[in-house]
Parts: C-alpha cells; structure tokens; sequence
C-alpha cells in the first residue's frame, strides 16, 4: 500500500484541548471516507504531535502555512528549504506516525475562522502528515 499527504484543519473551543479538535477532525474524515481504512486522509492517524510555528509566518496568512506544512510533508532534501521544514518533515513523514499539529494565531486564525465561519471563542489547527493509503 502506498501513502498520501494530507493538510486537515481543525477546530475547537477555546477551553477544549487540541485532542477535541484532533479527534473532530479524525471524525468527519471517516464520515466523508468511510471506516474502511487506508483512505489516505487524517483518518488513519492516531495521535499528532505538536509543532510550534513563528509568529512571522503566522502573519503572512492561513495560505502560507498550509504551503508551508505541505512542503514539509513532502521535503525532499530541497536547499531552499528552512529550518522548520527540516526539523518538521522528520516528524511527520511516516504513514504509520502520528500527523503534525500546529495551532494557529494571528492572521492564520483570523483567515480560517472567517474561511470555516467560525467565532472567535475557537482554537484552529491544521494537522498535516503522510497517511496510508
């Protein structure tokens, strides 16, 4: 079997934990791709680990980092690649391993609420990684 990257945002109230969101998110993918297994999407993923992103990025939008994470799902010893996709792309590129999870702030928070209709008493994330498939 192979394996698909995946970029999932992910939501909840601000008092919940980003475990609530992780486990919306796994919820509504196996709803949209069934219970089957290896459909590719953050369905097969049982824990994430989290990944803290700059506020720099964060203020350049919700756009740059979906770019961002997806490049480092897909890294490839590229030498225009920074730091954090360095670092980050060892801890998500594994189907069997736990997807990556950065919260959003900033611009990226103000963009996906209003993108998801969201209120302002929400947490966002995107949980990014390689699921089977």
């Amino acid at each position: 079997m192979g394996a698909c990257d995946f970029v999932q945002l992910g939501f909840c109230d601000k008092k919940e934990q980003p475990r609530d969101a992780f486990a919306f998110a796994v919820s509504e993918a196996q709803y949209e791709s069934g219970h089957g297994g290896y459909s590719g999407t953050i369905a097969e993923k049982g824990s994430f680990v989290g990944i803290p992103m700059g506020d720099d990025d964060m203020e350049l939008g919700l756009r740059h980092v979906i770019d961002k994470v997806s490049f480092a799902v897909n890294y490839c010893d590229e030498p225009d690649a920074d730091a954090w996709v360095k670092r980050t792309s060892d801890k998500v590129d594994d189907k069997w391993g736990p997807a990556g999870c950065v919260e959003l702030r900033g611009k990226a928070l103000r963009e996906a609420l209003k993108r998801c209709r969201k209120t302002l008493e929400c947490r966002a994330f995107v949980f990014f990684g390689l699921a089977s498939s």
